[in-house]
């Protein structure tokens, strides 16, 4: 009897792959193929697969990242982390960029007084 054949596999998650850039949690380097004697692709993927919010079925829960688009998977390992890792970092860098914009305007609108005059 053989096993049965199945497109993900979990590999070895090298400790350089940071934290999912969406929600937060930890992520894991996958192998997939489409067929049993077919070429190997290599991705990061978020662990988070949990619903939360308004997700419906399971084809839509869990964080973005748990299934991240095709541009996500390499044909090394090396490869794939590089790219999870300069994703995560360029998301991270526009996130804080974006808040630190709006907590300015908070900041800017808090300190005008009454009268329309800064305080």
């Amino acid at each position: 009897m053989t096993d049965p054949f199945d497109e993900y596999q979990k590999l070895e998650t090298p400790a350089v792959v940071v934290r999912c850039p969406v929600c937060g949690g930890p992520a894991s380097l996958w192998q997939y193929q489409k067929s049993a004697d077919g070429p190997a692709s290599k991705v990061v993927m978020c662990d988070n697969g949990e619903a939360f919010g308004p997700q419906d079925g399971m084809t839509n829960e869990g964080c973005l990242l748990y299934m991240p688009p095709d541009g996500h998977y390499k044909a090394r390992i090396l490869e794939a982390v590089n790219y999870w890792n300069d994703y995560a970092k360029a998301l991270n860098t526009m996130r804080r960029g974006n808040n630190w914009k709006t907590a300015r305007v908070t900041r800017a609108a808090a300190s005008i007084g009454k009268t329309g005059e800064p305080t």
